[in-house]
């Protein structure tokens, strides 16, 4: 009990996400608003915080795909990964979109010829309720 009370008040209790997050070019997180850098990083918050109530959705921005090649598209590993993530649910559902690129962005990474790494994107484990909308502006 008392390391729990520790590491809830010490800030280790991550807050699930909800509401809209962008993803930029530049991080400023918020929990429930805010935005990331990369589709890495908001799959990574992901990850370690799961989703909330109201679900989460990520919307690609103009700025993710002309920042310069320190950081938004450039900065994309070549295979970006989701896995398994707490809340998932039919009230809590997550999508990444594309809706707020101005333009078609065509996102071909060098994928790796070893297993696993022959992706873009890669889903692994066990979760649901996830959509992934091109929006008429992703080509991969």
């Amino acid at each position: 009990m008392g390391i729990f009370v520790l590491a809830y008040f010490s800030g280790l209790h991550a807050q699930a996400l909800t509401g809209t997050h962008n993803i930029t070019g530049t991080s400023a997180f918020n929990a429930s608003g805010g935005q990331f850098a990369t589709i890495k990083e908001a799959f990574d918050s992901l990850m370690a915080r799961g989703v909330g109530a109201g679900g989460v959705t990520f919307v690609v921005q103009e700025s993710w795909r002309t920042t310069n090649s320190s950081t938004g598209r450039d900065a994309e590993p070549n295979t970006i990964q989701l896995s398994t993530y707490s809340g998932a649910g039919p009230n809590s559902p997550v999508t990444l979109t594309f809706a707020g690129l101005a333009d078609t962005v065509y996102f071909a990474k060098a994928p790796t010829t070893t297993a696993g790494g022959r992706f873009v994107f890669r889903f692994t484990g066990t979760f649901s309720y996830f959509t992934l909308d091109g929006a008429g502006k992703l080509i991969v």
